[in-house]
């Protein structure tokens, strides 16, 4: 269990055991590499290198990546009070994703929670990312979800990924109705593409936290 900064002048390798960060105030940690992270305390932490970690455990506090990556295997849930807060270049990694739904436990900012879940991944590694805004702009910008999320995928298949967004009815700009039939668009480089089925997608959850996919 750390309570504050951790300092590395050499290797620090938990491969074997399980690292709990339990501080009241914010921890500035290194890279690490191990088999268990527990985020169990209320200041969280902040990266200063990239983490590679078997199972995550979200309880309290948040992870903030700035310009470092996580990778994990298997995912996990979040909440408003403990997710992975993406708000650089840094991202989020789930290895082999399989049949069963993974949780990326991810937020633009500490208070902001904005999980996206994929199925049928094929046994392939998906990178994920959110931030706060609409990025490139979209035609009806007073209706969307004010969230822009990025999904990467380490190969191509021709079987497709099944993917799910979260969202607050607070995230939907000021003239969009959250409990609405909701479009999902890809931009592939060059335009917005919608990708769900004619007419939308019903969410479903409550006003906290909806899904969509």
């Amino acid at each position: 269990s750390l309570y504050g900064n951790l300092t590395n002048n050499g290797t620090f390798n938990t491969t074997a055991g399980t690292l709990e960060f339990r501080g009241a105030s914010n921890q500035t940690i290194p890279a690490v590499t191990a088999a268990n992270v527990v985020m169990n305390g209320a200041g969280g932490i902040t990266l200063s290198g990239d983490m590679n970690i078997t199972t995550l455990t979200l309880t309290n506090g948040n992870i903030t990546l700035g310009s470092n990556n996580l990778v994990m295997t298997g995912g996990t849930v979040g909440s408003v009070a403990s997710h992975i807060v993406t708000n650089g270049t840094g991202r989020v990694t789930n290895n082999n994703v399989g049949v069963v739904s993974v949780v990326f436990p991810v937020g633009p900012s500490a208070t902001s929670y904005n999980p996206v879940l994929i199925a049928n991944g094929g046994g392939r590694n998906f990178t994920v990312g959110v931030a706060t805004g609409v990025t490139p702009a979209v035609a009806n910008s007073a209706r969307v979800v004010n969230r822009t999320w990025n999904v990467t995928v380490n190969t191509t298949s021709s079987s497709p990924a099944h993917i799910t967004f979260g969202y607050a009815d607070t995230h939907v700009n000021s003239s969009g109705t959250a409990t609405a039939n909701m479009e999902i668009g890809a931009h592939n480089g060059t335009s917005w593409l919608t990708v769900s089925p004619a007419g939308g997608v019903p969410p479903t959850g409550t006003a906290a936290l909806r899904f969509v996919g």
